[in-house]
């Protein structure tokens, strides 16, 4: 069967009964995740290795119990498990654990071959609109009325791998993406290690919550940045940028005289460099808005259906136009 491997014995009691094998043991967030295969329906139990040369190390500490086709068995195919537990105490990066598996008449199998725990990290956050650009003053939150999510916004993720520590280099390589948030803007990369990374937002993919006059078209308006994760990066006034300390304002991005190019990390607007030690980071959320002007470039294309300079009075006025309602610009 392709679902597990055979004991060493040819001859032997508990009906030759088939251990279990893993596919991967992965710490996610405050999660333990079990990945494997082992025949349908079995009991199988969880623990912590006595390591040993063969690589079969006995069961030293019990974790958990439970079944293949189970209703906590997030794999739905018969033969294989996904088991997803609170982080039990004792495992962490490195802890070797094995399994056995029991039949429904008791026989149960050898241990199976020890699987290496592997701590992966989460970056998770949300994409907004602004709508006034004044980065949730005065209480307001992230999804409410004056600051609604929004889904469909690309988002890329890098490994900070390139030539340079802590700078994004046209070397760092992309790890994911783009990926697309979804459900109430939300979006997430699961499955890292520990490391740095540089999460990318596409501005042109950010869409106002307010309908486009039918004479303009989808891509005439422009969000500039204005809310930025702690760590991201923006424009400090004087034609550098600074790393943020905490999640705030960030108006213009990286460069606010600079339109945004996500055909590079090196040209990118909308960047936050993220730290993952052991564990998971959240709350990488990035705000937009159409009603801010941060550069003073001029106009930059005569057709005025299209966009012009990100962050510019001139696309200022073109989003005023093209998204229904009142527009209140702040510069």
């Amino acid at each position: 069967s392709p679902f597990f491997t055979l004991n060493v014995e040819t001859v032997g009691a508990n009906g030759l009964y088939d251990f279990p094998v893993f596919t991967s043991a992965e710490i996610v967030g405050a999660n333990l995740e079990l990945k494997g295969t082992s025949i349908a329906g079995t009991l199988i139990e969880f623990f912590i290795a006595d390591s040993d040369p063969s690589g079969y190390g006995e069961g030293e500490t019990w974790l958990f119990t439970d079944s293949e086709g189970s209703g906590t068995d997030l794999d739905a195919d018969a033969g294989e498990f996904f088991f997803r537990v609170a982080l039990p105490g004792g495992v962490s990066d490195g802890t070797e654990i094995t399994a056995t598996a029991t039949s429904g008449t008791g026989n149960t199998s050898e241990f199976s071959l020890n699987e290496t725990v592997v701590a992966t990290g989460l970056i998770s956050g949300v994409v907004f609109e602004d709508v006034a650009g004044n980065v949730l003053d005065g209480g307001e939150a992230i999804g409410d009325a004056n600051n609604p999510t929004v889904n469909g916004v690309n988002i890329r993720l890098y490994n900070d791998d390139g030539g340079t520590a802590n700078q994004p280099d046209a070397t760092d390589t992309l790890r994911a993406g783009p990926i697309t948030t979804a459900g109430a803007g939300a979006y997430s990369f699961a499955g890292l290690a520990d490391g740095t990374y540089w999460v990318v937002v596409d501005s042109r993919t950010v869409s106002p919550s307010a309908s486009i006059h039918p004479s303009y078209l989808a891509t005439t308006p422009w969000a500039e940045q204005t809310y930025g994760p702690d760590n991201g990066w923006c424009a400090d006034g004087t034609g550098g940028s600074t790393e943020r300390s905490g999640a705030g304002p960030c108006y213009g991005g990286v460069d606010g005289a600079t339109d945004d190019d996500i055909s590079a990390l090196t040209s990118s607007e909308h960047v936050a460099r993220i730290v993952i030690t052991g564990g998971s980071v959240a709350n990488v959320d990035f705000g937009f808005s159409y009603n801010v002007v941060t550069n003073v470039q001029a106009a930059g294309n005569a057709s005025l259906t299209a966009s012009t300079y990100q962050g510019s009075l001139d696309q200022f006025v073109r989003n005023a136009n093209a998204i229904d309602g009142d527009n209140a610009m702040r510069f």
